[in-house]
């Protein structure tokens, strides 16, 4: 068979080099920019009048609203509070103790082609985004080709046995 090789690099020496070179003259071209927007920020000068008129509930300390959280760290999380789990157990605990009055519309449902577990519709919702299988089927109408999609889930309730299309 063939075997898998690369080809040796020629002046290697003079590549490093001219990286190097380009790598200075990169630097210097932001410093110099660099530079320019310093030199304009010194000559502004906005005076007392302004840092008179400004009144500090305007100032606040900066606060890291924007910090992005990781969607979901734990595959049980209860809608009616902050509270959320890694294990279904401990999703069924918290509701009995602290939500046993709206356990009616907690309950919960397990998906099932992976560990995700939330509310019927929820789930529901899941299952076309992440589990569908998208095929376009074609067939025939009166001398015309048509396209239908066969991505419907079939939801069944392992309680009670009722069925219904998700779709």
């Amino acid at each position: 068979l063939f075997d898998m090789f690369q080809i040796p690099v020629q002046n290697l020496d003079n590549i490093r080099r001219s990286r190097k070179k380009v790598k200075g003259i990169l630097v210097d071209i932001g410093l110099d920019s660099c530079q320019e927007l310093l030199q304009t920020l010194k000559s502004f000068d906005p005076g007392e009048k302004y840092f008179s008129s400004t009144s500090w509930n305007d100032v606040s300390h900066w606060d890291n609203v924007t910090k992005r959280k990781r969607y979901r760290t734990n595959p049980y999380c209860c809608s009616l509070c902050k509270f959320s789990s890694k294990f279904l157990n401990s999703f069924k605990n918290h509701l009995t103790r602290y939500h046993e009055d709206e356990m009616d519309q907690e309950i919960v449902v397990p998906c099932p082609e992976c560990s995700f577990a939330s509310q019927s519709k929820i789930v529901g919702k899941h299952l076309r985004m992440f589990h569908s299988k998208k095929k376009i089927q074609n067939y025939s109408v009166s001398g015309g080709m048509r396209q239908f999609r066969n991505d419907a889930v079939n939801f069944v309730c392992q309680k009670c046995q009722f069925t219904d299309m998700l779709y």
